[in-house]
């Protein structure tokens, strides 16, 4: 077997000499001179600067949050701890962060990691600290500033080892090395540690319009004061001019241009004619303010190409270094519509959907993610929902909703949740972010998704049977063909609104039976006139015995008011309260229908089962009757939604005083394979849309505008250097366990899209053109960030 060569023979062949690089072309862009551009450009160029105002000031609001290893303890207390050391700096993250970005100008930011010893209140304030653990903590991520970089240091084999700095005041050279820094960049091609500016390609376009722009300047200046002109004789210009005259024209051409344009000017000319007419004079040439090209549409179309180039690197660049997203759901996920449930693979743009709050939304766009991880999110009710890992979740803790939404966690910002059941003590996290906090501190289910409120369907079809009716007799009737339906009640309450919503000419009558509960037959008019009896026969529930029993399809989508009364008849007979709300059946289509209606009231509902095998009899001593299954259906209202209309019943509902109640908890998260996925965005205000089992759930929607995932992606290649290089050095220096690291995840970025970003730059640089690319230039953006396309209109 041949041995193993371990050993690195090649080369980068990046283009350097000794600690200085190369890489660069054009030599105003190499070194300190590229510095000093890209910092007038980003300082001293409206348009420039715009963007790069607009860039920082969204990603300083963005929050971050510190993601454990996973739930267990351990790794919770570890999280913990650097989240202190977030806090504990002497600049504020933010700040940190906006410092880190100045590699977007210069193409990298390189950073020193000071450190200190946590001891509480110290004297100098720079060592001073929150915490008295005695522990090693951050003070500072100190930026070093780009213009002060005199070297880098290289090994044999082109890897970075140290930034050799040459700084005010006293300009003596330091060098920080590698271990003791941390090296953004916004690419590594060749392994080169100065990246590549966003500006570089704008620098051309940039050059020409400063250009322009001096030209004008000094245009202007001559227009408004004129050209200064002198006249002279004739001879003074000739060959054979004397040395006199040479040395009269040499004065007058020195006065031309030196001619004072101030309060101070003016200029002494001898008085002197020749044949009546002045011999010398002097005057001012003017244009009378008429140009021959117009400046204005040149300066503007230069700041079309820097705004339009800036934007596509930062863009490509960003997706260069992550790619894209998937927050996303298996085709066969169910989605709610105002008809009734439909697909994930089956919505497509333009499709209505319900949300959470009961209102419609539009899907905006459908996003195919291929094929990805997928794990089965389940609730203590019993419902589960497939989802990648990367899906959102809007959720709630015990703690958040006590004491408030921690820092640490990302909150929705407030245009995107306006309601107000969804703004206080809920947060966004994706699946993978709940899976490792699953439990809390004693083991308590730690997050809680908020429920739907009662569902609106879309266009109702008028009812054969009053639902309260229909559900008394689902809930204690038999229903033969040949014979008007019966009931059982024993409250004198049901039979009165029973016949109280009977069909005009329809009576109840006394059925007989063996039975010491009443029993009430459902007569119509006359023979083949029984309206409940044909509409049972159309609903297919003739026949049907107690275990057959089933809701209608129709009774599921009908109005709010209509289900509630379809459930308030199937209670009112077959449903109990006792500390809990029950309803009770041997049926397993009721079972699902009852859930299926409770929750679509904004409700809850869980399932269990009941096996029996009869009675022991106390005389024979043996079993009596056969076996059987019933269900239990275990429902929580919300409180101005009570399920019973008969007294005694709906007296004994108690609303609960605890908010967790009107939430559902998360009780697993298990990855079960890989499927193909797939995601939509909606026009929702809250980002929400329903799904399997009326789970509410977030949307990609702030994920789909190519500024907003550039920004994700930026502020993912730095979280990626720190969670790489920062916090394991932290970690070792005190002495903690290095294999499983809490990381730090940036939230989720609130960007506006890219005609929004255009009026705002336009607005802010002053600029009267367009700046920023029409759909069919975006949509090239778009298929190189491996996002979808946009639809284009026909021209």
């Amino acid at each position: 077997m041949p041995q193993l060569d371990l050993s690195e023979i090649g080369l980068s062949g990046l283009s350097r000499m000794g600690g200085t690089v190369y890489e660069e072309f054009l030599p105003q862009l190499q070194g300190p001179k590229a510095i000093k551009v890209y910092r007038e450009m980003s300082t001293n160029d409206p348009v420039v600067g715009a963007i790069l105002f607009a860039v920082d000031m969204l990603l300083r609001q963005v929050s971050w949050r510190v993601e454990p290893a996973s739930p267990e303890t351990p790794d919770q207390e570890a999280a913990e701890f650097l989240q202190s050391c977030l806090g504990d700096m002497s600049a504020t993250w933010e700040d940190t962060v906006s410092e880190i970005l100045s590699m977007l100008v210069y193409g990298f930011s390189y950073h020193e990691i000071v450190y200190k010893r946590r001891l509480g209140d110290q004297r100098d304030p720079t060592k001073r600290s929150r915490y008295t653990d005695g522990r090693i903590g951050w003070r500072k991520l100190a930026g070093r500033s780009q213009d002060t970089l005199y070297q880098w240091e290289f090994d044999e084999h082109g890897g970075i080892q140290a930034m050799v700095q040459q700084a005010p005041p006293d300009y003596s050279l330091r060098r920080i090395p590698i271990e003791k820094g941390l090296l953004f960049r916004t690419r590594a091609h060749k392994g080169s540690p100065e990246g590549y500016s966003v500006l570089r390609n704008a620098y051309r376009p940039w050059w020409m319009k400063k250009r322009i722009e001096e030209i004008e300047a000094i245009g202007i200046e001559r227009d408004l004061a004129g050209l200064p002109i002198a006249w002279v004789p004739p001879e003074l210009l000739g060959p054979n001019a004397t040395a006199e005259q040479k040395a009269t024209l040499d004065a007058i051409k020195k006065i031309v241009r030196n001619v004072r344009r101030d309060e101070q000017e003016g200029i002494v000319f001898p008085l002197a004619y020749r044949d009546g007419e002045k011999a010398f004079d002097f005057g001012l040439l003017s244009t009378g303010g008429r140009r021959q090209f117009d400046t204005d549409s040149v300066i503007a179309r230069y700041d079309q190409r820097i705004a339009m180039t800036v934007l596509c690197d930062f863009i490509l660049l960003g997706h260069e270094k992550v790619g894209s997203f998937a927050l996303a759901q298996p085709l066969g996920s169910k989605v709610l519509t105002p008809t009734g449930w439909t697909t994930m693979g089956e919505i497509k743009k333009g499709d209505e959907v319900i949300c959470p709050l009961g209102y419609r939304s539009v899907v905006l766009d459908t996003f195919e993610h291929g094929v990805r991880d997928v794990y089965r999110i389940s609730f203590a009710d019993g419902r589960s929902v497939l989802a990648s890992s990367d899906h959102k979740w809007v959720v709630t803790s015990k703690e958040w909703l006590e004491k408030g939404l921690p820092g640490k966690f990302h909150r929705p910002p407030a245009q995107a949740l306006p309601e107000p059941s969804l703004i206080d003590g809920y947060g966004i996290l994706t699946t993978s972010e709940i899976m490792n906090r699953m439990s809390g501190k004693r083991g308590t289910r730690k997050f809680h998704v908020p429920r739907c409120a009662p569902i609106r369907f879309g266009e109702q079809l008028p009812l054969p049977i009053d639902p309260y009716v229909l559900g008394v007799i689902l809930g204690d009737g038999y229903i033969r063909d040949n014979a008007g339906p019966t009931f059982a009640a024993t409250d004198e309450e049901i039979r009165r609104e029973v016949e109280r919503r009977l069909p005009e000419g329809h009576h109840l009558s006394d059925a007989g039976g063996n039975s010491s509960v009443p029993q009430y037959r459902i007569s119509g008019p006359g023979s083949g006139q029984n309206q409940v009896l044909n509409g049972l026969r159309a609903l297919g529930l003739i026949g049907a015995r107690s275990q057959t029993k089933f809701i209608p399809p129709m009774y599921l989508t009908a109005s709010i008011e209509d289900r509630l009364w379809l459930l308030r008849g199937l209670m009112d007979t077959d449903g109990y309260a006792d500390g809990q709300i029950i309803f009770a059946t041997n049926s397993e289509g009721l079972r699902d229908g009852v859930a299926y209606l409770a929750r679509s009231l904004g409700g809850c509902a869980s399932m269990s089962t009941k096996f029996t095998v009869g009675y022991l009899s106390p005389i024979t001593k043996q079993w009596v009757g056969k076996p059987s299954v019933g269900y239990h259906v275990i429902i929580r209202m919300p409180e101005d939604l009570n399920p019973f209309f008969l007294t005694r019943k709906a007296s004994r509902v108690r609303p609960s005083q605890k908010r967790l109640d009107r939430q559902t908890s998360i009780v697993s998260i298990e990855h079960i394979g890989q499927e193909e996925v797939r995601c939509i965005a909606v026009s929702s205000p809250s980002g929400m849309y329903v799904t399997d089992d009326f789970v509410p759930t977030h949307n990609s929607t702030s994920k789909t505008t190519l500024f907003s995932t550039a920004c994700s992606a930026w502020l993912d290649s730095i979280a990626a250097v720190l969670n790489r290089h920062a916090v394991p050095r932290l970690f070792a220096l005190n002495g903690l366990d290095t294999e499983k690291l809490p990381r730090l995840v940036p939230g989720e970025v609130d960007a506006p899209d890219l005609k929004e970003l255009g009026e705002f730059v336009k607005s802010l640089a002053g600029t009267g053109m367009e700046l920023f690319p029409d759909d069919k230039l975006e949509n090239y953006l778009r298929q190189a960030a491996k996002l979808p396309l946009k639809e284009v209109e026909a021209v």
